[in-house]
């Protein structure tokens, strides 16, 4: 597009240049850096003279056809006052680039043997300049093709400017070439290892002179917010970055980044100007870096998860050894360095055991560093593209393992919109409780989702508050929290994880939603609240009571492994700590009972409760008739939501959200009274609103039973018309079919009996296992009663022929709202987006969580 002249005359005068002679419209500037060289404008001839010491390959950047060639005399000016000889300047330079095409250089800056040094690809501000950046990116553009034809360059620089408000302000995308791209043979390869950084400073600034390029260091207002593209691109590149230096462990190599995560997180808490120490500065060696990136590392832990980790820095070294003679220092602190870093450490990517293998490993933390450094990860808020970007590396880096499957950020997000958060805080606020927000928690905390979905929903709620409309005390609170939002969380959140390495993760998935205060306990979150060690705050109140009860969270979310192989023996103060232990073999594997207990312990009465459980707890015998038993007294199931198969990754296990609100204590215990009380009297009582419960569950249950019928078989002498009843025939099949049953009959000591005894043996054994269950079964149905239960069933699974099964996995797909993919590449969850890239699910709706379509 060609440039109006008036804006060329507007820009050339701001640039310095001056009428040659009156009459004439030809204006020149003269460079006194370079002994008075002279540049001339002719707007008469239509044409740019560069003199005769820059060489021009062609005429096509000489004229005023393109607007671009503008942006090339500008740059060349900046150039020549920086110091650059106008004989090592090239335009148009070219290169053969095939056997038609032709690549022209728009600058070349040579060095003082005339090799490559700088190459400056020029584009107009603004779309151009944004469209080969882009392409820069994508497969290296114009920039890494010409480095393919020299590649003795140091440094590409893709560069843009423009006269704006009397100000010619420029910018510039500079890639500085690794050495290591010398021995790569194609312009793919070398686009693939370059970490798709650029740099913004360092050539053209005022503290930089001609061939001494000074790229500064970033401060913390440099870095720069995560876009949805970037997201995808720093995934990519890690991926890349382990491809090319030949990392194989793929699970270390995820949890390494994870921990130089963490030193990011500990290293943007700095001052707007402070210099950052994540980052590969100028003068860096591979010790220097490691050896800040350890003391951030030692730092996070410590702030974050109050852990101490054994290590000393160069200060601490330094203080020791003072008094020595510098000679002795020296080598106490080289002797330091070997071991603290020539080991397998905290960023060994690659395994670290020598000299060799420390520098094979630093190119890879080096290159990892570079990816991530320019970009902010610490927010105020939640950063959805850097969630992305995290989903991506847990779902594709970090092994699920121990019956542990990551929940994914829909299904988080829809049991959290389930549950009645604006309810709790409100009734907690008309009842004048200082402590309104509700405390929450999730004791198998995995990767901190359902931690990071809970504090974003509550977050919310305090936004959307009246805050004049409270006493001045809760006022106060809801100020402070929307002025500094999240500081709630150190309070009121809690996240338990086993796994030290989901720890980390937790931790820093929490700051990369803007709530990173939230308490994440490595710790069992089985173990003892009387007696643990690691347990703290909420977690270390008791009951006295009932030492085993908590009772201090309203709110629990929690996605519990199941289906353990003995995992007895790995449950601290087990047996002080569940009713439920006794029933565990060594080879146990129910370790979800447990954690219905423990939900039954953590959870005041009233508090709610979203737990996904396999569908197997509802129907199997053993300890889990147990954990139902819990889950009946102590819950009212205000919804049962079940899952398909594709819910989770890496695994086919059907599972179900389980809705629940903890009862009182005393509600089952109240009732089990009345029962007594009816066994012993036969009179019919009044439960919950019920006015004949009795009679109400013989007429649902047996339909044609009287009460006295009922009675008798309660108090172990049931009447002809019980049994000659299908209920009792069916019961006694079913006790004779027990395999204690048939032993007992099998067994000398019942053979020695006479008939008449071993009959009698046998019917009170009967009527013994008969009578317990009739009263269970009284308990819950009376429990139950006025309950009111939404169950949403998915039927994933019932298709047969391929295209049902097919028609399923869509069905589910449109339900939960995203699949998972294994294509190579592709690898990770994929979420629904409808045509505005919104993300779509049938479980909720995003911005309305009382939609009644959802």
């Amino acid at each position: 597009m060609q440039i109006d002249t008036i804006v060329i005359e507007s820009l050339i005068h701001k640039l310095g240049y001056k009428l040659l002679s009156e009459g004439e419209k030809i204006f020149y500037k003269e460079y006194s850096e370079h002994s008075s060289y002279m540049i001339q404008v002719d707007f008469n001839s239509l044409k740019i003279d560069y003199g005769s010491k820059i060489k021009v390959g062609d005429k096509t950047t000489s004229n005023f056809s393109s607007s671009e060639n503008f942006v090339v005399l500008e740059c060349i000016d900046r150039l020549l006052h920086k110091g650059y000889p106008p004989e090592r300047l090239s335009l148009e330079h070219k290169w053969p680039m095939g056997r038609k095409e032709k690549g022209k250089l728009d600058i070349l800056v040579l060095d003082e043997n005339s090799k490559a040094y700088l190459m400056i690809e020029c584009k107009t501000w603004g779309a151009e300049f944004n469209k080969e950046q882009k392409k820069m990116v994508k497969d290296g553009g114009q920039l890494f093709s010409y480095f393919l034809q020299d590649k003795s360059t140091k440094y590409l620089c893709l560069y843009a400017s423009r006269l704006s408000s009397d100000l010619v302000e420029y910018k510039n995308e500079i890639v500085k070439c690794d050495p290591q791209w010398i021995t790569l043979t194609n312009q793919k390869e070398i686009h693939d290892h370059w970490n798709k950084n650029f740099k913004d400073n360092g050539i053209f600034d005022d503290w930089a002179s001609s061939y001494d390029v000074e790229i500064r260091s970033l401060v913390r207002d440099n870095l720069k917010e995560l876009t949805r593209e970037d997201s995808g691109i720093i995934f990519n590149q890690f991926a890349e970055i382990l491809r090319h230096n030949v990392v194989s462990d793929k699970p270390n190599a995820f949890n390494k980044i994870f921990n130089l995560f963490l030193c990011k997180v500990v290293d943007e808490d700095r001052n707007s100007d402070e210099e950052l120490h994540f980052q590969w500065l100028e003068n860096d060696t591979h010790i220097d870096l490691q050896k800040r990136l350890s003391d951030l590392y030692k730092q996070g832990m410590k702030e974050y998860l109050a852990k101490e980790i054994t290590d000393y820095s160069e200060k601490q070294l330094n203080e020791k050894i003072l008094t020595l003679d510098s000679e002795s220092r020296e080598y106490i602190r080289e002797m330091f360095t070997r071991i603290r870093l020539h080991k397998n450490n905290e960023f060994a990517f690659k395994e670290v055991f020598d000299q060799k293998s420390f520098e094979e490993n630093a190119i890879v933390v080096k290159e990892v560093v570079e990816l991530l450094q320019p970009f902010q990860i610490r927010y105020g808020h939640k950063q959805q593209f850097l969630g992305d970007f995290f989903e991506l590396l847990l779902s594709t880096g970090i092994k699920q393992e121990a019956g542990q499957f990551f929940t994914p950020v829909p299904i988080a997000k829809f049991i959290i919109s389930s549950i009645p958060v604006r309810e709790i805080i409100e009734e907690k606020i008309l009842k004048n409780e200082s402590n309104f927000l509700p405390y929450i928690i999730d004791y198998s905390a995995g990767s901190g989702h359902f931690l990071t979905e809970s504090m974003d929903d509550v977050q919310k709620i305090i936004e959307s508050m009246d805050d004049e409309r409270q006493k001045p005390s809760t006022k106060l609170k809801i100020t402070s929290w929307k002025a500094s939002p999240f500081d709630w969380a150190y309070d009121y959140v809690y996240g338990i994880e086993a796994d030290y390495r989901l720890v980390k993760t937790a931790k820093v998935s929490c700051f990369l939603n803007g709530d990173g205060l939230a308490n994440v306990i490595h710790a069992d979150g089985l173990d003892s609240f009387e007696y643990s060690n690691d347990y703290k705050g909420k977690l270390k109140e008791f009951s006295h009571d009932n030492s085993q009860d908590n009772s201090q969270f309203d709110i629990l979310v929690a996605n519990p492994p199941y289906s353990v192989s003995a995992f007895k023996n790995t449950i601290k103060n087990g047996d002080k700590s569940f009713s439920l232990f006794k029933h565990l073999t060594d080879d146990s594997s129910e370790i979800e009972c447990l954690f219905v207990e423990r939900t039954k312990q953590l959870l005041k009465p009233g508090g709610k409760a979203g737990v996904i459980l396999p569908n197997s707890f509802l129907d199997k015998a053993g300890i889990s008739s147990g954990a139902r038993d819990i889950l009946f007294k102590y819950f009212k199931i205000r919804s049962i939501v079940e899952l398909g198969t594709s819910t989770f990754m890496a695994t086919g296990v059907k599972t179900a959200v389980f809705f629940l609100e903890r009862r009182e204590n005393a509600e089952w215990k109240t009732i089990e009274r009345i029962i007594e009380k009816f066994i012993s009297t036969g009179r019919d009582q009044k439960i919950d609103g019920i006015a004949k419960s009795f009679e109400s569950y013989i007429c649902n249950v047996f339909g044609d039973f009287s009460v006295a019928d009922y009675h008798s078989l309660l108090t172990g002498n049931p009447n002809e018309k019980i049994k000659s009843s299908v209920l009792y025939i069916n019961y006694s099949d079913w006790f004779y079919e027990l395999q204690e049953i048939r032993s007992l009959k099998d067994s000398d000591r019942f053979k020695d009996l006479e008939t008449s005894s071993q009959e009698s043996l046998l019917e009170n054994l009967l009527l013994t296992r008969v009578v317990e269950i009739e009263k269970k079964r009284l308990m819950y149905y009376f429990l139950t009663f006025s309950q009111e239960l939404v169950l949403v069933k998915t039927n994933v699974g019932e298709g047969t022929t391929k295209e049902e099964k097919k028609k399923e996995a869509e069905d589910e797909k449109r339900f939960i709202g995203y699949d998972f993919s294994s294509r190579r590449g592709h690898e990770g969850i994929r979420m629904n987006v409808n045509d505005n890239d919104e993300f779509t699910t049938s479980l909720y709706d995003v911005n309305n969580h009382l939609n009644p379509e959802k």
